[in-house]
């Protein structure tokens, strides 16, 4: 197949010609009675080792940060320094490279959330003297030109490859710790995530409709906002999801390529879980007849919005096409159709606008009762929006419950975005993309042991919720605290045991032992 045509039942994203989107005509011959699956709901469980302290916040980061994985990152690190290194001259003002150590690579990192919690327009002012800035305690723990000297050769992975190549050993043994310590509930949710990076590279992209529009991407499956597996995305024509297998059943050839590998995001995703019934939500990027069915076979139950061309049924097509600017449908207005196998139920119903829905799970005749607020004048369906609340704000209205439940579990992988990019820090990433995706599984370590830590105590009358921003201090300060006088002592002592050099702290200058 030629590189230039998209794969047969498909059409490509206005974004990103490697992001595939379903393309069928809708269903003229329709099943006669749906057959919902029967999910048993079960909820999320923390498996945690007997030793861990739950109290302290830091005892949840060493989970992911272990000594053996900061000991891969020292070696990574030096090496990247070792194989950059250029002669000098003689009054150059750089100072001289020392080996870095598992206590200051701790050290670094504690300074760097630090940072991300006390930002400041540049890294050269947290260790500003002057008497109108603040004085940061991280000074104490480091100086400046060593700090930056490490985030110039940080490197979590060998230096070969693509930008996920070098990340990847470290984001395998994120995803590794949360298969063996989270285990999602039944109801978890795919989308894309996007990493904020405003330099050249060729995996970068824009989306204008999200809260970061221009960065690297990423496909996340996760619960609640803890993001449990994802899969990185190179965008172009031919490229897409990285290390994605297609089954047969969404287009793919014997070996696994071809086909729609945007769909096949979900089942892959859903594999990388523990073994479990699940109920995964999407939209309408992914929603598709063919899709639901597949997931059906696996045993997961899907929900998800469509599109008029995701092979849905050829009445509620005509339906959204008439009520599109006219808003003649009044508000409420439900219908459902079944698929030809009886095993994926199509339906719409109108809200502000007329949403389009499949399901392997809902029926959508179930309803519940919500409290809802009237839509502005300026709605577009305010005529037929407004009408139900009879001049009140407010209103408790039933609704179809599968779109109550769509809107309450959709937004997980939005939440962990919103925690993750919080206190993000100022400074943006434009000197190569893989520092960016570094510094995102960091603060995803960061989001996903709050999370645990909120599993392993929750909050009752007598204790008082700990905050995002209270955790992320505990951590850096425990860091600092553990590892920052042993970082100091290595810095002085314990290299001239490694290297044969002797520093002289007052000049910043090496030399070498007699």
């Amino acid at each position: 197949m030629a590189a230039n045509i998209l794969p047969e039942g498909t059409i490509a994203d206005p974004t990103d010609p490697g992001t595939l989107r379903p393309q069928y005509p809708p269903f003229t011959n329709l099943g006669t009675e749906f057959i919902p699956m029967n999910i048993l709901i079960k909820s999320t469980m923390v498996h945690l080792p007997r030793s861990l302290i739950r109290s302290d916040p830091l005892e949840y980061f060493l989970i992911y940060y272990t000594e053996e994985v900061v000991q891969s990152i020292v070696g990574h690190t030096n090496k990247h320094y070792d194989d950059s290194e250029k002669p000098t001259t003689r009054c150059a003002r750089a100072n001289k490279w020392f080996p870095t150590t598992v206590p200051e690579i701790y050290t670094y990192l504690g300074i760097r959330l630090y940072m991300m919690l006390h930002s400041e327009n540049s890294i050269e002012d947290y260790w500003n003297t002057s008497d109108s800035t603040p004085f940061h305690p991280i000074t104490h723990y480091m100086s400046r030109n060593r700090f930056q000297q490490l985030h110039m050769h940080f490197r979590v992975g060998p230096p070969d490859g693509d930008i996920f190549d070098r990340v990847e050993p470290l984001s395998e043994q994120i995803k590794a710790t949360n298969k063996g310590i989270w285990t999602p509930g039944t109801r978890v949710v795919v989308d894309e995530s996007m990493i904020g990076f405003t330099g050249r590279a060729k995996e970068k992209l824009t989306i204008p409709n999200k809260p970061t529009p221009v960065g690297v991407k990423a496909w996340v499956i996760a619960d609640r906002g803890f993001f449990c597996s994802w899969i990185w995305h190179k965008p172009g024509i031919g490229n897409g999801p990285v290390g994605i297998y297609t089954p047969t059943a969404l287009g793919g050839g014997k070996n696994g390529k071809g086909g729609n590998k945007t769909a096949a995001v979900v089942p892959h995703l859903l594999q990388s879980l523990p073994k479990a019934q699940y109920h995964v939500y999407v939209d309408n990027l992914f929603t598709g007849n063919k899709l639901f069915e597949y997931l059906r076979s696996l045993g997961h139950g899907a929900t998800g919005t469509a599109r008029i061309n995701s092979q849905i049924a050829e009445p509620l097509v005509e339906l959204k096409k008439n009520d599109k600017g006219k808003d003649v449908l009044e508000w409420g207005t439900f219908t459902s159709y079944t698929s030809p196998s009886n095993l994926v139920c199509h339906m719409g119903w109108k809200d502000n606008s007329f949403v389009l829905a499949q399901s392997t799970v809902w029926d959508g005749k179930t309803l519940i009762e919500r409290l809802r607020k009237r839509p502005r004048d300026i709605s577009t369906s305010a005529k037929t929006a407004q009408a139900p609340f009879g001049g009140l704000f407010e209103k408790y209205m039933m609704i179809p419950r599968v779109f109550d439940e769509y809107n309450h579990h959709m937004g997980y992988v939005d939440r962990g975005d919103q925690l993750i990019t919080s206190n993000a820090g100022l400074r943006r990433f434009r000197r190569g993309a893989a520092p960016a995706l570094e510094h995102w599984l960091f603060r995803i370590v960061i989001n996903n042991s709050y999370m645990i830590y909120n599993e392993a105590l929750p909050t009752t009358k007598t204790t008082k919720p700990v905050s995002a921003k209270g955790f992320k201090m505990a951590i850096s300060q425990g860091l600092l605290d553990r590892f920052g006088s042993q970082s100091k002592k290595m810095g002085i002592v314990d290299i001239v045991e490694v290297t044969g050099w002797v520093l002289n702290v007052e000049l910043w200058v090496q030399f070498p032992v007699i």
